[in-house]
Order: structure tokens, then C-alpha cells, then sequence
């Protein structure tokens, strides 16, 4: 199972601009390991959630 509180450690929540080429890493060691629908649909959400955090950091 993926570990994706350990992927993204303390120092990428530091440093969003990071995070994004690692969620695309999991997303693809996710497709490339047939991770469930579920798992690959979370991924997505969290690489959405990023990508408007990046827009917008408020």
C-alpha cells in the first residue's frame, strides 16, 4: 500500500511546488501496480486539491 504521509514529507508541505511531480509518481506507480479504482480516484482528488492550491495560495 502507498505511504502518501510519507511520500510527502515535512519538507514538501514546506515547499508545495515539491509535492506536485511526487503525486504524479504515485499516480503512476498506482496505475502501473492496477491499485484499485478508490485509490486511484483519491490520488486524483489530492492531485486537484494541489494544483488549486498552486493557483490560488491564498
Amino acid at each position: 500500500m502507498f505511504h502518501t504521509n510519507e511520500a510527502m514529507s515535512w519538507e514538501s508541505g514546506r515547499h508545495l511546488e515539491r509535492m506536485a511531480p511526487l503525486v504524479v509518481l504515485i499516480r503512476n506507480l498506482a496505475i502501473q501496480n492496477k491499485a484499485p479504482p478508490q485509490v486511484i480516484e483519491e490520488i486524483e482528488e489530492i492531485a486537484e486539491t494541489l494544483a488549486d492550491i498552486l493557483k490560488d495560495p491564498g
